[in-house]
């Protein structure tokens, strides 16, 4: 068992909270926009309105996605944080409530340094995705609080931006916020560590965890 293992949000944290609806209105058909609106209004992605908008993209726009992610920008640090990661023989997992392939091409070289890359999957072996989970729950196609329970470690850490899944945080003994999530945790007066950059966190973790 891991002593520590850090799980981080892609949308917020690593790339543009709004990184997940930006990609669906690009890419679903206009028959799901409706239920990407909801979405918004909602500050929430349920699994059954993802299930649906991610339905309605063609399998043929799969590459197109790709290359979208490519052209992302990413939070600074992140590559100095797997370097003290590594030092610590810490598992960095990253966890995403849209397609996994989007978070993987966005981090290219810095992909395979990461544990785990949690998302949805898709099939495409039909004219259109067919959308599936390792991580669903009753509410969610990615339950966060599920990823956490796939680690068992003495120390959760979470690095995050926006409340989705907040209760994902109470399994941790250690919150990074900033963003959205920064005021729904002022609000419900819980503690947490602010950043802005992933050289923020890796400051704090030097300070927190024993020199090896």
């Amino acid at each position: 068992m891991h002593t520590h293992v850090v799980f981080c949000e892609f949308e917020g944290a690593i790339a543009d909270a709004d990184t997940t609806i930006a990609a669906l209105e690009a890419f679903a058909a206009p028959e799901s926009w409706a239920a990407i609106e909801r979405m918004r209004a909602q500050g929430q992605i349920p699994a059954d309105d993802l299930r649906q908008v991610l339905q309605s993209i063609p399998s043929s726009r799969y590459e197109e996605i790709v290359l979208w992610a490519r052209k992302l920008e990413l939070c600074d640090g992140l590559a100095e944080l797997l370097d003290f990661l590594d030092e610590h023989e810490s598992p960095l997992v990253v966890f995403t409530s849209g397609l996994r392939a989007i978070a993987d091409a966005a981090l290219g070289p810095l992909a395979p340094r990461i544990d785990e890359i949690c998302g949805v999957e898709v099939g495409m072996s039909g004219p259109h995705f067919e959308p599936r989970s390792d991580f669903e729950s009753a509410t969610h196609l990615v339950d966060r609080s599920a990823i956490i329970r796939r680690h068992p470690t003495a120390e959760v850490v979470t690095i995050a931006a926006t409340p989705l899944q907040r209760d994902a945080d109470d399994d941790a003994q250690v919150v990074f916020a900033h963003g959205a999530l920064a005021d729904a945790l002022n609000d419900a007066a819980v503690p947490y560590e602010p950043f802005r950059t992933f050289h923020d966190v890796r400051r704090l973790l030097e300070r927190r965890w024993p020199v090896r």
